[in-house]
């Protein structure tokens, strides 16, 4: 009887000792459960970060007819533009003045000319339209609120770049060109009063990449042979006055406050690019791959060694850069993949029915994904 006592009394202080013991083990458990609990799931996020809305068919239309003006959502047909909702339901419709026309961009606008004549009809990011009957042809041109420029040959047989103040009807200034001197592109530099001019000059009897830059009032503030013997037709200002110049396999950057060009080769030939926020995104091909590569006026330090490749697949089609330039939404095959600019990781992926043809963006949330038979827009979540 003495000795059931004692176990009985050893044994009380042990059980408690147990419990204590599982006790501390569930308050653990369950500030650790709650611990978790408030941390980002960052599976769930990378995997629900592209919401696909609801699609629409394109009934026929080719994925190239769909464009913006703005952020508005226009499909280009034969007699005009259909102004669209991101359902893909028709608004409203901008009819051509001309019975055949052609269409380009013109920063955020359009511009439609006639395939044979003079004249034009451009239109803004408001979806409103200003029509010319100039009697010059026009190759091309940009817009910045409330001016527009364009160029083309004149009468005369000369090529001519027109600065236009939609507001008071008149040209503000016009440049004249020799019939040597074949203005490629020009654009309105960003942040500044000023517009450049890109040409083939052959007034020295060679071939030479000239640009130009001049203010509003037409007086020149750069003018420089970028290269000879080779063009580089293609362009994007990075900021800080600095604009890269790129053709099939080499680019060019100057910075115009130093007079400095530097020259080095591209890693690919150019399928695509975009810019924005002053970076550029290049979809460069080699060897049957093409992939991404990014680079920004900060970040380039010349010699093409500031361009980035960014991770992931090696068959990348087409892709868009959001305006803010922090974003790209890539597809590949039947999958998109959605790359941060900064780190130029891959942050989401995301299947789709079928191989898609165009992305547009939007805005910095949302896209459009364009395959040869469905449109729907993508929402990063």
């Amino acid at each position: 009887m003495t000795k059931g006592n004692s176990v009985t009394k050893e044994s009380g202080p042990r059980l408690i000792a147990v419990l204590s013991f599982f006790w501390a083990l569930i308050f653990v458990a369950v500030a650790l459960l709650l611990f978790i609990s408030r941390q980002p799931e960052r599976t769930a996020q990378t995997r629900d970060s592209l919401i696909v809305g609801q699609s629409f068919p394109l009934r026929g239309v080719p994925p190239e007819a769909f464009a913006l003006v703005g952020s508005t959502l226009i499909r280009v047909e034969e007699e005009g533009l259909a102004v669209l909702d991101v359902s893909g339901r028709e608004q409203s419709f901008i009819s051509f003045p001309y019975r055949q026309s052609q269409v380009t961009a013109m920063g955020e606008g359009l511009l439609v000319t006639p395939v044979q004549g003079s004249g034009y009809m451009a239109v803004f990011p408001d979806l409103s339209t200003y029509g010319s009957d100039t009697r010059e042809i026009i190759y091309g041109g940009d817009y910045r609120d409330p001016f527009l420029l364009t160029f083309g040959p004149s009468l005369k047989g000369r090529i001519v770049a027109s600065l236009f103040d939609t507001r008071t009807g008149s040209y503000q200034t016009v440049l004249t060109f020799s019939s040597l001197e074949w203005p490629v592109s020009l654009s309105f530099i960003p942040g500044t009063d000023q517009f450049d001019v890109l040409m083939l000059d052959l007034s020295q009897g060679k071939m030479e990449t000239r640009y130009l830059r001049c203010d509003f009032d037409g007086k020149p503030l750069t003018d420089v042979i970028l290269s000879t013997g080779q063009l580089f037709p293609l362009r994007v200002h990075l900021g800080g006055g600095k604009a890269l110049f790129y053709n099939e396999r080499e680019m060019v950057l100057f910075d115009p406050l130093t007079g400095a060009r530097e020259a080095a080769s591209l890693p690919g030939i150019p399928v695509q690019s975009e810019s924005a926020g002053a970076r550029l995104v290049l979809l460069l091909e080699e060897g049957g791959n093409a992939g991404l590569f990014v680079t920004s006026a900060s970040e380039y330090s010349g010699a093409g060694s500031s361009f980035q490749s960014l991770e992931g697949p090696g068959r990348i089609s087409c892709f868009a850069l959001t305006p803010d330039g922090v974003s790209i939404l890539a597809a590949s095959g039947e999958e998109l993949l959605l790359y941060n600019t900064d780190t130029g990781q891959v942050l989401a992926r995301q299947e789709v029915d079928r191989e898609v043809a165009r992305i547009l963006a939007l805005s910095n949330r949302h896209f459009l994904v364009i395959d040869e038979e469905e449109a729907a827009i993508i929402t990063l979540g």
